[in-house]
C-alpha cells in the first residue's frame, strides 16, 4: 500500500508504518551490538588457531552447502551449513565458525541474487539474525568443550550442541520487533530419527575434522543430500495433500457463497481466540486451518437440504448433523490434517454432553474444537459482524445480543474460558 492510499483512511497509516520501521531498525541495531559483543567475548575466551588451507577448504564446503537450501515459503530457507561449522569450530575455534557462517551466507545471498530489487533491507535483517544465531551456537559449543578442548568426546558433544542450537534457533524467526514467527519447518514435526541423523552429522563432522585431513568432510554431503531430498519430498507431499483438501473446501465455498464468507470469518476469529487462550502461534495457525475446513463435511450432505430457505425439520437437521463426522472422515486419512480432523469432528460437541456426533463430556473435547464451536455459533447468530450474511429464515442478532447469548450458554453448550476469550477479542477489535 502506498502512502497516498494510506492517507485516504485516517491520515496516519504511513506515519505508523514509518514508526514501525524505525522501531524494527532500532531492534536490529540492538541485536547487532549484542551479537558483536558476544563475538568479542567469545574471541577473548576461546582460542583462534592458525589459519590455513583447511579453513579455506571448509569455507568452500560451507558455501556449497549454503547454495542448496530448501525454500519453505514466506522468504524462509532451510540451510545445511551447520555440520561444516562444527568442523571449523573443532579445527580453528568457535570464532572461526561464526566467520565461516556469515561469509557463506553473504556469498550465497549475493550469488543467488537474494540482495536485489529493493530487498537490501530484508537481506541486512537476515544477516543480523544469522550473526546472532551463529554467535549463540558457537557460544554453546565453547561452553561444552572449554573444560577439556582436546578430548574427542567433548568435541563431539560440543559439535552436537552447535548443530542443535544453530538449527533450533532458526525455527524462531524474529518478525516486527518483539513478535516471533514460527518457522514452517516446525509444522513439519521433524521425527526423532531426522533429529538423530542431524546430530550424527555433527558428530561425524567433529570426528572427521580431528583426523589428519579435513578433506574427508566431503563425505558429509552424502547424508546431507539424502536428508535434503527427503525434506523436499515431504514438503511436496504436504503441499499436495493441503491443495487437495483445500480444493474440496473451495468447491463448497463456490457452491454456497455464505459458507465462503462464514469460513473466512470463523478462521480469523478462531486464530485470535487461540492466541488469547495461550496457544502458541504454530498451533493457532493450525486452528485457523481447521476452522477454514470445519464445514468440509457438508460436501457429503444433500445440497437441497443445505439450501432450504426455512428452519429444518428434525429429520433434515439430523442429516445435516452428519457433516461433523463426515468432515473428520474426509480429513483423517491425510497425515497433514490428522490432528485437525479430530477438532473438526468434535466442533459440535458440548461440555454438558448433549452435543454430536459422540456426546462427549467437557474434558474429552479438544480446546481447539471448543474454540471453533464458539466462533461458529457467534457468526451464525450475527451473520457476520455487520449482519450481511444472516440465514434466510432468521433475522441476524446484534453483536451485543449474540455475546449475551454466548454468556448464557457458557458451561452448557460452550466452554467458559473460550467464551470469555472470544468476548475479549471481539471487544478489543471493536
Amino acid at each position: 500500500m502506498d502512502a497516498t492510499r494510506g492517507r485516504a483512511g485516517n491520515g496516519s497509516w504511513w506515519q505508523l508504518s514509518g514508526a514501525k520501521d524505525r522501531r524494527q531498525a532500532r531492534n536490529d541495531v540492538l541485536v547487532l551490538l549484542v551479537s558483536l559483543s558476544g563475538l568479542a567475548g567469545l574471541a577473548l575466551a576461546s582460542p583462534f588457531r592458525a589459519v590455513g588451507l583447511e579453513w579455506l577448504f571448509l569455507i568452500l564446503l560451507a558455501l556449497i552447502a549454503d547454495w542448496m537450501p530448501i525454500s519453505l515459503g514466506e522468504g524462509l530457507r532451510l540451510r545445511f551449513v551447520a555440520p561444516f561449522l562444527v568442523a571449523v569450530a573443532v579445527t580453528m575455534g568457535p570464532v572461526a565458525a561464526v566467520i565461516t557462517d556469515v561469509t557463506a551466507l553473504v556469498a550465497a545471498m549475493f550469488g543467488m541474487r537474494l540482495v536485489a530489487d529493493g530487498s537490501t533491507h530484508s537481506a541486512a535483517r537476515e544477516l543480523v539474525r544469522s550473526l546472532a544465531i551463529s554467535v549463540l551456537a558457537a557460544g554453546a559449543y565453547w561452553l561444552v568443550v572449554k573444560g577439556d578442548p582436546s578430548a574427542p568426546l567433548m568435541l563431539m558433544a560440543g559439535g552436537t550442541a552447535l548443530v542443535l542450537v544453530h538449527t533450533g534457533a532458526h525455527v524462531l524467526f524474529p518478525l516486527e520487533g518483539r513478535r516471533w514467527k514460527i518457522h514452517p519447518l516446525a509444522e513439519m514435526r521433524p521425527s526423532l530419527s531426522l533429529i538423530a541423523i542431524y546430530i550424527l552429522l555433527a558428530v561425524a563432522a567433529a570426528v572427521l575434522s580431528m583426523s589428519d585431513s579435513v578433506g574427508w568432510c566431503l563425505l558429509l554431503f552424502g547424508p546431507i543430500l539424502a536428508l535434503r531430498k527427503y525434506l523436499e519430498v515431504k514438503l511436496r507431499m504436504q503441499a499436495a495433500s493441503y491443495n487437495a483438501v483445500t480444493t474440496l473446501a473451495m468447491m463448497l465455498q463456490h457452491a454456497h457463497p455464505y459458507t465462503h464468507r462464514h469460513l473466512e470469518r470463523v478462521a480469523s476469529f478462531s486464530e485470535e481466540v487461540a492466541l488469547r487462550l495461550g496457544l502458541d502461534r504454530a498451533r493457532a495457525r493450525r486452528v485457523h486451518r481447521a476452522a477454514v475446513l470445519h464445514d468440509i463435511g457438508k460436501i457429503a450432505v444433500d445440497e437441497d437440504i443445505l439450501d432450504l430457505p426455512r428452519k429444518l425439520t428434525t429429520e433434515e437437521f439430523a442429516h445435516v448433523q452428519l457433516h461433523a463426522e463426515f468432515g473428520g472422515q474426509i480429513l483423517e486419512p491425510v497425515d497433514e490434517f490428522r490432528e485437525e480432523s479430530c477438532w473438526i469432528r468434535y466442533h459440535h460437541e458440548r461440555p454438558d454432553g448433549r452435543g454430536y456426533p459422540e456426546g462427549l463430556l467437557d474434558p474429552e473435547i479438544p480446546i481447539e474444537s471448543k474454540i471453533i464451536a464458539v466462533v461458529d455459533a457467534f457468526d451464525a447468530m450475527t451473520g457476520g459482524m455487520e449482519g450481511r450474511d444472516g440465514r434466510p429464515f432468521k433475522e441476524p442478532m446484534s453483536v451485543e445480543a449474540a455475546l449475551v447469548e454466548l454468556d448464557r450458554c457458557a458451561g452448557t453448550q460452550f466452554d467458559y474460558r473460550v467464551v470469555a476469550a472470544f468476548r475479549a477479542v471481539v471487544e478489543g477489535g471493536r
